[in-house]
């Protein structure tokens, strides 16, 4: 376990590392496991080694996509719902397989009245998260949908390292906040400007790349 919190946590003191190393434990996870529900206590934070894990908030049938967590990161939104003992607000899911250290709530409290650099890893969490919740919400509300469709789709490129993503109109739709109808109609358009090859469950972006 040191190996992995050195690589994925470098910042922390020699006495929270080994704390850490006492309570924590290491898991990996298939892709599209839940490993947050909306409405539960959170009982873990995680912070994740590799692979990606997808938070989202899910409002009657429709989702809308608000961060991924990367590695070396972890949920801000698990973070605050667990220092203000809240029920979580969101789902969170992995994307891909993903291995994650797990660690116990009342920890995460404690170390933030203890360790400065922990105190450091939580507001750099908040600050990042922040802006990506305010690009969220300016291109759900200002950007052009054929637009953030193409962005969306050259990032999902990019975290695959693949010009090949496999993915449904349906899930697009939901991580863009809108309706399949409109997702496949501006796929097609992509389509037939020679930007996107579209097939059953997936989508060749090369051309767009």
């Amino acid at each position: 376990m040191d190996e992995v919190l050195k690589k994925t946590i470098p910042f922390i003191e020699s006495d929270l590392l080994n704390e850490i190393k006492e309570v924590a434990t290491i898991q990996t996870f298939d892709a599209d496991t839940p490993i947050l529900n909306d409405g539960s206590y959170i009982k873990v934070i995680p912070i994740v080694v590799s692979g990606q894990v997808k938070v989202y908030r899910e409002i009657e049938d429709r989702e809308l996509l608000l961060y991924y967590i990367e590695p070396a990161q972890s949920c801000f939104m698990s973070v605050s719902a667990c220092v203000m003992n809240e029920k979580s607000k969101v789902r969170a899911i992995t994307e891909t397989e993903t291995e994650l250290i797990l660690i116990p709530t009342q920890y995460v409290i404690t170390w933030l009245n203890k360790y400065p650099r922990w105190v450091n890893f939580v507001i750099q969490l908040s600050n990042v998260r922040f802006e990506e919740l305010l690009k969220t919400i300016d291109d759900v509300t200002f950007g052009k949908l054929d637009v953030r469709l193409v962005n969306y789709l050259v990032e999902k490129s990019k975290k695959s390292n693949s010009d090949i993503i496999k993915i449904t109109h349906q899930l697009i739709a939901d991580e863009l906040g809108s309706a399949r109808e409109v997702i496949s109609r501006l796929l097609k358009q992509l389509e037939n400007d020679g930007k996107v090859v579209l097939s059953r469950g997936a989508i060749d972006v090369s051309e767009l790349i």
